[in-house]
């Protein structure tokens, strides 16, 4: 009864479909590897693993708005953001794959002045061959 409630309350959320793993093993190491430079706070990893063509997207209600564009906005907004939040740390929770895309859900945590925080957000990575080419990032929750 129980794993049946849970598996029905997984449906009707709309969660319950999403797993810690990937069908598309070449983008989840790619992912992995793109969490762990994040971790690092090696910007110039993360920008490695982008295409030439990169744009990373906020997406925030009816509004698009574009974060970096290109690998070297990449690189030079995460090292602001790096130096802004010295200990900040992510881990992917759950994901799923469709064709080129993955979609996840992370959660970042940090400390500062106030404490220790974490905050989720949903992002949405399009593969271009063996490297990201969009990302899309859905406000943050705490």
């Amino acid at each position: 009864m129980k794993s049946t409630l849970i598996f029905a309350l997984g449906l009707l959320t709309g969660i319950g479909c999403m797993a810690a793993t990937y069908s598309d093993t070449r983008f989840s190491q790619l992912i992995a590897a793109h969490t762990a430079a994040f971790n690092r706070q090696d910007a110039a990893a993360l920008s490695a693993n982008v295409s030439g063509d990169f744009i990373w997207y906020a997406v925030d209600g009816e509004a698009l708005r574009v974060d970096a564009s290109g690998a070297e906005a990449l690189r030079a907004g995460m090292n602001d953001y790096f130096r802004a939040l010295p200990t900040v740390r992510a881990r992917i929770e759950n994901g799923f794959d469709l064709g080129p895309y993955t979609a996840v859900a992370e959660r970042v945590s940090w400390r500062d002045d106030e404490g220790s925080r974490t905050q989720a957000a949903i992002a949405i990575y399009l593969r271009d061959g063996e490297k990201i080419s969009r990302v899309w990032y859905f406000p943050a929750t705490p």
